[in-house]
């Protein structure tokens, strides 16, 4: 294991809201799908040498929005016992709002960059999502706030459902993932997919 080289925060902002309760590709809900993707994500994380260069944050967001972890190393994670699973924190979950939960996420990322300042610091804001944000207007004006800072990046992931082509109409689908493609910083970091493994790809290959 190296000595802290950079100082990199990637802070999770995860849908907790009733659909994510739906089952996934794997038969589990896709909140479980989630959880066990994060859980792989840290792990490849814990193995890097450079693993004490990380910290980590997780949001729950729904129609409220929960801390489910403050920023810490990955060292604090108890991976055989921590959950990850957004869903398990949430209470009203009836709407999908992000405007809220990246108010609080400026603060954290104020509050990283300034204690880091004159250093090789980043922050990566990974939004993992399956459906339409009933506040997205607000929460892009935001989001674009956040991202005109070079030291602070967007990945945008949309959880889609085996289902969808049975409940919505092919323009409402292609909506959504046009709203979750903006709010990733590039089209590299835009990710849309049912299966959960890509999910965790998608992660790891942002973060590292």
């Amino acid at each position: 294991e190296l000595p802290r080289m950079f100082n990199q925060l990637v802070i999770f902002l995860l849908d907790g809201s009733g659909s994510m309760t739906f089952p996934g590709a794997t038969g589990k809900s896709k909140g479980q799908e989630v959880h066990q993707a994060v859980i792989n994500v840290l792990e490849r994380l814990n193995a890097s040498k450079n693993k004490s260069s990380f910290d980590v944050a997780f949001w729950g967001f729904a129609n409220e929005t929960i801390e489910m972890f403050p920023v810490q190393p990955i060292k604090d994670y108890n991976l055989t016992k921590d959950c990850f699973n957004p869903c398990e924190y949430i209470t009203d979950y009836t709407k999908t709002n992000l405007n809220e939960v990246l108010g609080y996420v400026r603060t954290q990322t104020d509050t990283y960059l300034q204690k880091h300042e004159g250093q090789n610091t980043k922050v990566l804001i990974i939004i993992l999502g399956d459906g339409a944000i009933h506040d997205y207007k607000s929460a892009f004006v935001l989001k674009e706030e956040l991202g005109n800072n070079p030291l602070i990046y967007f990945s945008s992931i949309l959880f889609e459902s085996p289902t969808w082509e049975d409940q919505y109409d092919a323009n409402s689908i292609n909506n959504v993932k046009k709203d979750f493609s903006k709010l990733a910083s590039t089209d590299a970091d835009y990710m849309s997919t049912v299966d959960p493994e890509k999910i965790r790809n998608h992660m790891i290959q942002s973060i590292t």
